[in-house]
């Protein structure tokens, strides 16, 4: 959502990169609490990764959502939902669309083997190239 109203996508295009190498090339300094985030979606594809291995295809779905819905979701955005709001393109602003966006991208590879077609989906939303009629949303 915040995104869209900073025109991301379009800002992107503009400069002849992809949503990623964009974010990345305006991004500031992490702080705490980033690093927290990283350091968690580094532990969680390591445990789906492990679980996985072992063929349990249950607990690999829990981790996911589990990671998704409590630390991404409840805990990061949540509590920096101000870093949002930033005017233009503050780095710290950049920073956290940056670290969100390669990890809901990493998230879908992780999804991949329990629901392929919807993180197919999401995968290609959040990767697709910029079309004729426009820039992808994110939705």
């Amino acid at each position: 959502m915040y995104a869209n109203i900073d025109d991301v996508a379009e800002r992107a295009a503009e400069h002849g990169l992809d949503v990623g190498e964009f974010l990345r090339s305006e991004k500031g300094k992490e702080t705490l609490i980033d690093r927290w985030v990283v350091s968690r979606y580094n532990s969680i594809v390591k445990d789906v990764n492990e679980t996985l291995d072992g063929y349990n295809l249950t607990r690999a779905a829990r981790l996911v959502s589990d990671f998704v819905i409590d630390d991404l979701s409840n805990w990061y955005i949540r509590l920096n939902r101000s870093r949002f709001y930033g005017s233009g393109d503050d780095p710290d602003k950049m920073l956290v669309y940056s670290l969100l966006y390669d990890i809901l991208v990493g998230t879908c590879g992780l999804m991949a083997p329990l629901a392929p077609f919807f993180s197919d989906y999401v995968y290609r939303q959040l990767l697709a190239p910029i079309r004729a009629a426009g820039p992808i949303r994110f939705t």
